[in-house]
């Protein structure tokens, strides 16, 4: 399980994809399905493919900004009702977060298995 300084640059309040000679995982555009966790809860599971670019990091990213309330200070990104109920109900911090990535060549297969997990 990584913290989300492990896989992000975080400067302020905003929250941007380190630099490939910083990075500790490059999973940039990898083929994945990540799971985000809030005191070792799981409380959302997603996959790579839904994002052509950039794969899970960068929806991970938006997840995260969303979960903390960070949008005014990353532009492009507006809060959903399901992220906004989810920062109510388990009140994450940058220090309760966790993101759990499993490798895969079969998503569908992975996913589906950890969504019906949790």
């Amino acid at each position: 399980m990584f913290n989300v300084e492990d896989l992000y640059q975080i400067q302020g309040k905003k929250i941007k994809h380190i630099s490939k000679k910083d990075h500790k995982l490059n999973w940039v555009g990898g083929k994945c399905v990540y799971k985000i966790l809030v005191e070792e809860k799981v409380i959302h599971v997603g996959r790579s493919d839904t994002c052509r670019k950039h794969g899970g990091a960068e929806k991970t990213r938006k997840a995260i900004i969303q979960l903390l309330g960070w949008e005014k200070h990353n532009p492009g990104i507006t809060t959903t009702k399901n992220w906004k109920n989810l920062k109510n109900q388990y009140r994450p911090t940058l220090e309760n977060i966790g993101i759990e990535i499993i490798f895969t060549d079969d998503i569908e297969k992975v996913y589906n298995k950890e969504v019906n997990y949790v």
